[in-house]
C-alpha cells in the first residue's frame, strides 16, 4: 500500500486545527488523492476513516447549500 510522506511541519499544522477544520482538510486531501485516498489520509494523519467520510458529506452539503441561494433577476418582480 502506498504511503503519504508528511513532514513534521505538516503534521504539526494539522494538529493545530480544530476538529471541524481537520475533518474538512482531510476530506479535501482524500478527494484529491482519489481511489484509496481516504485510507491513505487516515493512516498518514492518524484519524478515523469515518471522520473523513463525515467531512466529505459536509463539503457536499455546503456546496449544495451555497448553490441553492443564487437567483438571477431580470428586472422587477411580477405583481400577482
Amino acid at each position: 500500500m502506498q504511503k503519504l510522506n508528511l513532514s513534521a511541519i505538516e503534521l504539526r499544522h494539522f494538529q493545530q486545527l480544530d476538529e471541524r477544520q481537520r475533518r474538512l482538510f482531510a476530506a479535501v486531501e482524500a478527494t484529491k488523492l482519489g481511489w484509496r485516498g481516504v485510507a491513505l489520509v487516515a493512516a498518514a494523519y492518524g484519524i478515523n476513516r469515518k471522520t473523513i467520510y463525515k467531512g466529505k458529506t459536509e463539503l457536499a452539503q455546503e456546496t449544495l447549500s451555497s448553490q441553492k441561494g443564487i437567483r438571477i433577476s431580470w428586472g422587477k418582480k411580477k405583481v400577482p
